[in-house]
């Protein structure tokens, strides 16, 4: 039997479905799979791209968010950069409901030729 515990593991199908996965419409997707509500997928989804807004993604860059109303909180963080610095892991740490517990999801976004950072 495995240590690993369900969230764990369902973050890492999760990991495994959008590495496999183009489009933002999974990544909006695989959040609704959660016990997100609409506001605070938005709210995750956005502490994201504000990630790269600047540019270029910095290791360690970490963006909070909070829902007061559905009591949810998390936050998107740069986990690793490429070595060609086109392309970053996004770690999100996602507490659901007020949950002490995070659910971790990772996801690769990719610079694309016009210069948007899009998923993997």
């Amino acid at each position: 039997m495995s240590n690993f515990n369900r969230p764990m593991m369902f973050a890492f199908f999760l990991f495994g479905l959008v590495l496999s996965s183009p489009g933002q419409a999974q990544f909006a997707s695989i959040f609704k799979d959660t016990d997100l509500t609409a506001a605070d997928i938005s709210a995750a989804e956005e502490a994201g791209r504000r990630l790269f807004a600047s540019g270029a993604p910095v290791p360690g860059t970490k963006i909070g968010w909070r829902n007061e109303t559905s009591k949810s909180f998390g936050f998107a963080k740069i986990a690793t950069v490429s070595e060609d610095r086109r392309c970053a892991v996004v770690e999100h740490s996602l507490n659901a409901k007020g949950s002490e517990v995070a659910e971790v999801l990772r996801f690769k976004r990719c610079m694309s030729s016009d210069g948007r950072w899009l998923l993997e």
